[in-house]
């Protein structure tokens, strides 16, 4: 099981000021290769497209991956960054981009998430050695404070609300900015729901694996018009409603 890292004045500045950080290494060299082996169970049943592969929820189909989605690592991280004693898991995503995978666009997570706050974080599993040419993560410091920008299409046809009310995100005048994110198997990322975000194409020879796993706080409700996500379809969503505890854990500091 997961490790759970220190979480000193330093992290929290960053993670403060650029809405995203490193919480360093949680995972050892057996547990990534075991964890691997629980993902190429599920890549087998899921052909790569033209980003890799993406499946959702791993935590539901694999008893290992929920063994380690919901490791108290991971829940009490969240928790410590969001500043909470509760938080609830929403969804996980494995993205495996393999040799040649497309880029994926710059964006920010809620756009992408039926709710009404921004109220939670990604926590980001590195499964493999994530570099810029295998694809790593890119990072603006600091938009996480500039608030919601207009979603982007990264995907052909996932139909993106165009709101009117929402500035565009404008990722061309930043690239000055950019930071790339470099990270070792086993090492976990945090970044903000606002934070801008992208990943090149994977121009190596290797597979570039990781789990994205979202926290939200505990107070957070739907709100299927934010996002064209499976879950409005699924579970038949109205605005307001609260979230489930069964489908949707919650877990507690104390």
């Amino acid at each position: 099981m997961p490790r759970i890292p220190l979480i000193d004045d330093d992290i929290q500045y960053a993670w403060s000021r650029d809405g995203f950080v490193s919480l360093g290494i949680v995972l050892d060299t057996i547990e990534v290769i075991d964890t691997r082996a629980c993902l190429d169970e599920l890549g087998t049943r899921h052909p790569p497209t033209n980003h890799g592969v993406i499946i959702n929820n791993v935590w539901k189909q694999h008893r290992d991956l929920a063994a380690l989605v919901t490791a108290e690592a991971m829940w009490r991280s969240a928790a410590t960054l969001l500043g909470k004693n509760r938080v609830r898991l929403f969804q996980d995503n494995l993205v495996w981009k393999h040799p040649g995978s497309a880029r994926i666009e710059w964006h920010q997570d809620y756009s992408y998430q039926p709710l009404d706050s921004p109220n939670g974080l990604t926590l980001w599993l590195c499964l493999d050695h994530s570099s810029p040419r295998s694809g790593c993560l890119h990072y603006i410091p600091g938009t996480h404070k500039l608030g919601e920008r207009v979603a982007t299409d990264f995907f052909a046809g996932t139909g993106q609300p165009m709101r009117k009310d929402l500035p565009p995100l404008d990722w061309r005048s930043r690239l000055g900015e950019v930071k790339p994110m470099a990270a070792q198997p086993g090492e976990l990322l945090a970044h903000h729901p606002f934070v801008w975000h992208m990943s090149p194409v994977n121009d190596s020879t290797r597979h570039r694996r990781a789990i994205s796993v979202n926290w939200v706080s505990e107070q957070v409700r739907w709100n299927p018009s934010q996002a064209p996500h499976p879950f409005n379809y699924e579970l038949g969503l109205a605005d307001g409603d609260p979230i489930d505890d069964r489908d949707f854990p919650v877990f507690s500091v104390g």
